[in-house]
């Protein structure tokens, strides 16, 4: 599952590594992967276009990629992010 974002400010980013890192889901820097309870994929951020994508690879088997990608759409949306 792919998910892209406009309009991600760097408050909108910081909210997003706060809400991932409040379930175990470490962020760090504007690209990389994500490999942490039971959820793997990639992440990378433009600055200067206020882009993100994110790709989530694997959900563990309680929870959904469309869960979790509706989350981490919440999150973005709340912050002033659009879904692209």
């Amino acid at each position: 599952m792919k998910l892209n974002f406009k309009n991600v400010s760097s408050e909108a980013y910081d909210q997003l590594k706060g809400e991932m890192s409040r379930i175990g889901v470490e962020i760090e820097g504007d690209n990389g992967t994500i490999s942490a309870k039971g959820v793997e994929g990639s992440y990378n951020r433009n600055a200067e276009a206020n882009t993100l994508e994110i790709t989530i690879d694997k959900t563990p088997f309680i929870l959904s990629k469309n869960f979790v990608g509706k989350k981490i759409k919440e999150v973005v949306t709340k912050a002033g992010g659009e879904v692209v």
